[in-house]
C-alpha cells in the first residue's frame, strides 16, 4: 500500500482513539499480506473481493480521498486501490 494511504489512515485512527478518550496506542506488526489459505484458493475465495474485511479503509476519510468516486459509487475502485500494491487478485 502506498506510504501516503498508510500514513493518512494511522492518522485518522490516532485521532479517533484520542476522540475515544484513551490515553495508550499499543501497535503490533504483521505481515502486509494476507494468508493465502489453500483452501481459499483452491475455492478462489477472496474476501476483499466481496467488500468483507475492509471497513477500516472504506470509512477513512484519508483512504477515501485518494479515490476518483466514493466506494458507495464505485466499490471496485476502492477495492482495487487497496490492493494494488498486496499483490491481491480482485
Amino acid at each position: 500500500m502506498g506510504l501516503d494511504i498508510i500514513d493518512g489512515w494511522v492518522v485518522t485512527a490516532i485521532d479517533g482513539v484520542e476522540a475515544a478518550g484513551y490515553s495508550a496506542i499499543v501497535v503490533t506488526l504483521d505481515t502486509p499480506m494476507i494468508a493465502c489459505r489453500e483452501f481459499d484458493l483452491a475455492n478462489t475465495y477472496y474476501p476483499f473481493s466481496f467488500e468483507e474485511g475492509l471497513g477500516n479503509y472504506l470509512n477513512d476519510p484519508a483512504f477515501c480521498a485518494k479515490l476518483q468516486k466514493p466506494p458507495k459509487e464505485d466499490m471496485r475502485g476502492a477495492i482495487s486501490l487497496w490492493a494494488q500494491n498486496l499483490e491481491i487478485p480482485v
